[in-house]
């Protein structure tokens, strides 16, 4: 499931990267003077892709603008999403299908629906809510650091260097070739490890503006915790 998921992420953002954002960001750079909203458009960019892993459907909102009605929208979105993939279901049932592993196919609504299933517990609240969970956890807190990220990058242009560097020499075997269009899923995936720099810089980034509040939690008074042992 783990490494299911993890081709799934590393598919949907490759295509959405190179099908939509850097071809808008091109445009935008190409008219001297144009300014961009990097929080708004990385939003946007955010909101496609978790849409895509947990749900399965790219809603394409980022060449487009929100609506106003937006509440109304999404609880008929997500009610679109979750009755077709209860349908698809029942119909692997009756057809008795036996593709159940088929990675192609593969979104958290999807597991969520099945595992329900599994329990004989279907509950479209459950789905919804844990669907709505999803969105909003998957495209704030991603916007927000990715929003942080650029800026302080774009402040220290010696970082920059370093990390382009380091993409360089993982990912680009000669000068034409662009690293996002050229490189595989499989390859992405398995030279992602290897961006240690990048990946101190956005833990960096993190810390200094976390997307997410800190909850520290401690107990009252003095407990003792009632552990059971395994007698495995």
């Amino acid at each position: 499931m783990q490494s299911t998921f993890e081709s799934l992420v590393i598919k949907t953002v490759h295509e959405k990267i190179e099908s939509c954002l850097i071809p808008l960001l091109y445009h935008a750079s190409s008219k001297a003077g144009t300014q961009v909203d990097l929080q708004d458009i990385f939003q946007r960019f955010t909101f496609d892709n978790i849409s895509s892993i947990a749900l399965g459907f790219d809603p394409n909102s980022l060449p487009n603008k929100f609506t106003n009605e937006s509440q109304q929208i999404i609880d008929k979105f997500l009610h679109e999403c979750i009755s077709s993939r209860l349908l698809d279901e029942e119909k692997e049932k009756s057809m008795f299908n036996n593709n159940k592993n088929d990675e192609s196919n593969f979104d958290m609504l999807n597991a969520l629906v099945k595992e329900n299933d599994e329990m004989k517990q279907v509950d479209h609240k459950f789905l919804r809510d844990t669907a709505i969970n999803l969105l909003v956890a998957g495209r704030d807190t991603i916007s927000a650091t990715l929003s942080w990220f650029f800026w302080l990058v774009s402040t220290y242009p010696l970082v920059e260097t370093k990390i382009l560097k380091e993409i360089q020499e993982n990912f680009i075997t000669t000068k034409e070739e662009n690293w996002v269009t050229s490189s595989g899923v499989e390859v992405i995936k398995n030279n992602l490890s290897k961006l240690v720099y990048l990946h101190g810089a956005i833990c960096e980034a993190l810390r200094l503006f976390p997307p997410m509040p800190f909850e520290h939690k401690c107990a009252v008074k003095s407990d003792i915790l009632l552990i059971e042992r395994c007698s495995c």
